[in-house]
């Protein structure tokens, strides 16, 4: 049981790393770095007013939650199993 509890921190802190440190780490460098190109900027525009969408577009990117259960079991798995690698390593080193 202890193992699963560690498994289930491991997993977790490596969600809240994927899911909100590493979207804010890359949002402040694109910030950062973002140098405007007006032609850039005036053909992007140009594309815009000219070409039209008809129908829906499904965005999945705001679904994070719906894949969090299944990445917290697979980081669980993860971490349980190479926790037991680990143990046997050191039990064959002894």
């Amino acid at each position: 049981m202890k193992k699963l509890a560690i498994a289930f921190v491991y997993s977790a802190s490596l969600n809240v790393l994927y899911y909100l440190v590493l979207p804010v780490v890359s949002g402040v460098l694109l910030t950062w770095l973002y140098v405007p190109d007006v032609v850039f900027a005036y053909d992007s525009v140009e594309y815009l007013q000219n070409e039209v969408v008809f129908g829906q577009i499904n965005d999945s990117s705001f679904a994070w939650w719906q894949s969090l259960p299944l990445t917290l079991a697979l980081g669980m798995l993860i971490s349980l199993a190479f926790m037991s690698i680990t143990q046997r390593f050191r039990q064959k080193r002894a």
